[in-house]
């Protein structure tokens, strides 16, 4: 990912790591934008977040675009996002915990 980003024209300005994971903190210079990748050590699923610094003005989804384009970019899959779902009774784990399905 760190390659990728400055390739595209963006520099990792910090990086942390805890017990749960690593986090990359970038910025997007030409753009004036910023993004965070959160890599846990439990799950194969990157997380991540990108935002517009300048508020109020419309960027024509740039920040979707340069997401996608990444992804596309590192061969990762999209996951999708379940929102808003009751879960089943026949979902409910032995110890309380829920699994949905799709």
């Amino acid at each position: 990912v760190r390659r990728l980003v400055v390739s595209m024209g963006g520099a990792v300005e910090r990086e942390s790591s805890d017990s749960g994971g690593i986090a990359l903190y970038v910025l997007w210079p030409n753009d004036n934008d910023a993004s965070t990748f959160y890599f846990p050590n439990d799950d194969d699923i990157v997380h991540f977040r990108s935002e517009q610094m300048q508020q109020g003005t419309w960027d024509l989804a740039r920040n979707k675009r340069r997401m996608e384009d990444m992804r596309r970019k590192l061969g990762y899959a999209k996951v999708p996002v379940v929102r808003n779902r009751r879960a089943l009774a026949s979902e409910r784990l032995p110890d309380g915990e829920y699994r949905l399905r799709e």
